[in-house]
């Protein structure tokens, strides 16, 4: 496991947020970011149980990075990206998708700011944008600011 994947695990969960009852989340929760949906066939895969609503509200933030890490984290190759791009990528799976993030670095090349201004790109194209793109854009802002932190942070790089 690389070094910084606890930080840019921890920045993602930070952004992501809380416990949420929503018709428009895959299963109808979410909490630190991860649905009911992919909580649900999560504990199916490691043999758990079928949860409840109040499981998702409990996550603990051990199993949350541990979801973001097998589901996002490690099919991005975020051992293998240099710091910076390795958390933006992070945070691009998670809101893009592993294969959204994927094609956004195909379009921007491997420099972390010109994947989040692809992705800022795309955001802004959205039809939710008028509903979420004041936040989008707050997070994306909040990424470069870490980005550039992350890549001038010798213990990060």
């Amino acid at each position: 496991m690389k070094k910084n994947l606890a930080t840019a695990l921890g920045f993602v969960l930070n952004d992501e947020g809380g416990f949420a009852i929503r018709d428009a989340e895959p299963g109808g929760a979410v909490n630190k970011g991860v649905s009911f949906l992919v909580f649900t066939e999560w504990r199916k895969r490691n043999g758990q149980p079928p949860p409840q609503f109040d499981d998702l509200r409990d996550i603990t933030t051990e199993e949350a990075m541990a979801i973001y890490e097998t589901l996002y984290a490690k099919p991005i190759g975020f051992d293998d990206l240099p710091a910076g791009l390795d958390y933006a990528m992070l945070n691009a799976a998670v809101m893009e998708g592993v294969n959204g993030a994927k094609k956004l670095l195909d379009r921007s090349g491997p420099d972390p700011m010109m994947l989040l201004l692809a992705q800022a790109a795309k955001k802004m194209r959205s039809k939710s944008v008028t509903k979420f793109g004041g936040g989008w854009g707050d997070r994306l802002l909040r990424v470069a600011n870490r980005v550039g932190e992350m890549t001038h942070d010798p213990k990060m790089v």
